[in-house]
């Protein structure tokens, strides 16, 4: 135990403007690495052809991100352990704010690709240290309103990203999508440095476990190459697609094997051990998967079926943004008195409806009649992130958050690219079935076909002209039917997870009203 002496040279709390200023900084540093993951999504067309490559070559300015982000993000817990939680945190701001300076001047795909990959590696440590950083600041009372500014940020920042990556790219240049970077990279490195540098976490001469590091990186890297190419390569019906989950299967059960009983194992897998925490990633997971589906299948359906272009698709999903900013803070600061399991029923059940009215959409819906449900959907997310994280947290001790965090950070990030990858295969193969369930109808003998073409060629167009426009018909009402089928089954899994809630009251009672991270399950997690 420390003594009197150590525990009185500890520096002061912060408070006031301080603290005020230091939860800007690491809300920017945030909201900056989760926006890279989206802001260059809308520009990858335009990338490609101003470096000369093809649309296809491009996509690994996407892919080679998420490899590195998803690969460095679990060892967040032994980085911070090993150097120290400021330290690696700054560190990282530091290496990514470079690398999208750089990013921006790159000449060539090659270049390009490289510092993207230094990106996501220096931007994987960001998001949970972020969270961790953020609760040791604040006093275990006020530890929920931190949880809900950072909740926020993770939730507002991918919607905001193609709206603002289509702006730069249609106004300006590509590489402002990084240039924006330098300046929030700066003032977030310098001031988090200023403010904690004090306040270091505890360092320990833990050993690299490289076996772990080896099969973690193979892992989760063949992986995500999987759910990036799979829907290009057609899925399993490609050898590379099947060889390459094959080694991630295999690469991942022997890192879980290896890691379960390694005592200075790259990642904390013991914190599953616990009940409370395994549940609430669980559910984060399976949410934020779901979610995330929603977010990647919903842009297309506009851009590809409803003829919107990407600043009008950007601006009908940023209502998303609109209840979230508002509600998430409220929350956050009320976290202590509400019951966290009581919100998480009305964030599941709530979002079980938005999902099912999606579902009934046409295409004759209007702007307002598709926006309406994003507002509700914003406010869903502000009870659903907050009370899980809060409720996951509640039990795990300070030196274990940014191990913790980490894990949670990684699953919820795997479950956002199982969700985009597993939303738009079965989005295009619902509508290829749609697309060959109408075309069968299309017929000469079929009386509303022969009504159909009658009524365009009264309009003067005749011939391959009046094929072409039913054929557009039935392209669009094919993915209006996929569309909403995808809805439908987004619904049910909602639907399901509130009922997962309800039956686990049977054996388990409510998780009642616990103070976000109280000092009592802190000491003693």
């Amino acid at each position: 135990m420390r003594s009197l002496d150590q525990a009185s040279a500890q520096p002061q709390a912060l408070q006031g403007a301080a603290l005020a200023l230091l939860t800007l900084m690491i809300s920017l540093g945030t909201f900056m690495e989760i926006l890279d993951i989206t802001i260059a999504n809308v520009a990858v067309a335009s990338i490609a052809g101003d470096l000369g490559v093809s649309p296809q070559q491009g996509t690994a300015i996407i892919s080679s991100y998420s490899i590195a982000c998803a690969v460095s993000l679990p060892l967040t817990g032994w980085l911070a352990r090993r150097f120290g939680e400021v330290r690696v945190f700054v560190i990282a701001v530091c290496a990514f704010t470079a690398a999208s300076l750089l990013a921006a001047l790159s000449n060539s795909l090659e270049m390009l690709v490289s510092m993207r990959l230094l990106q996501g590696l220096a931007g994987g440590p960001l998001l949970p240290l972020s969270q961790t950083l953020l609760l040791r600041c604040y006093p275990p009372q006020k530890r929920g309103q931190a949880m809900g500014l950072w909740a926020m940020v993770v939730v507002v920042a991918p919607v905001i990203g193609p709206v603002l990556g289509g702006f730069l790219v249609d106004r300006v240049h590509w590489s402002w999508l990084f240039l924006i970077n330098g300046p929030a990279g700066v003032a977030v490195a310098y001031t988090v440095w200023k403010l904690m540098r004090s306040r270091e976490s505890a360092c320990h001469p833990v050993r690299l476990d490289l076996v772990g590091v080896c099969l973690l990186v193979v892992g989760v890297a063949c992986l995500q190459w999987v759910l990036e190419h799979g829907r290009e390569e057609d899925w399993f019906e490609s050898p590379n697609v099947i060889a390459m989950t094959v080694i991630a299967l295999l690469s991942i059960a022997y890192f879980v094997a290896w890691s379960w009983n390694e005592k200075e194992a790259v990642v904390d897998l013991s914190l599953l051990k616990g009940v409370q925490y395994t549940t609430g990633v669980s559910m984060l997971t399976i949410g934020f998967m779901t979610y995330y589906a929603t977010v990647v299948v919903f842009p297309l359906w506009l851009l590809l079926v409803m003829g919107y272009n990407t600043v009008q698709a950007g601006l009908a999903i940023a209502p998303i943004a609109i209840f979230n900013l508002v509600f998430s803070p409220l929350v956050g600061r009320n976290i202590h008195r509400l019951n966290p399991q009581y919100l998480s029923l009305l964030s599941f059940s709530l979002l079980a409806v938005i999902s099912f009215w999606n579902s009934t959409f046409t295409l004759e819906a209007g702007y307002w009649e598709i926006i309406m449900p994003r507002l509700l959907q914003g406010f869903g997310m502000a009870i659903f992130f907050i009370p899980i994280q809060s409720y996951m947290l509640a039990g795990i001790a300070n030196d274990r958050l940014a191990a913790a965090t980490g894990f949670s950070n990684f699953a919820r990030m795997l479950g956002a690219a199982l969700g985009a990858a597993i939303g738009v295969s079965a989005w295009d193969r619902w509508a290829a079935e749609a697309y060959v369930e109408l075309g069968s109808r299309l017929n000469a003998l079929d009386t509303t076909t022969i009504d159909y073409l009658s009524s365009i060629r009264q309009l003067g167009i005749e011939g391959s002209g009046e094929l072409a426009i039913a054929e557009r018909l039935v392209f669009a009402q094919a993915y209006m039917m996929a569309t909403n089928r995808f809805f439908y089954a987004c619904g049910v899994i909602f639907a399901l997870m509130a009922l997962g809630l309800v039956v686990t009251w049977a054996w388990r009672p409510p998780w009642g009203r616990r103070p976000a991270l109280s000092p009592h399950a802190a000491k003693h997690g």
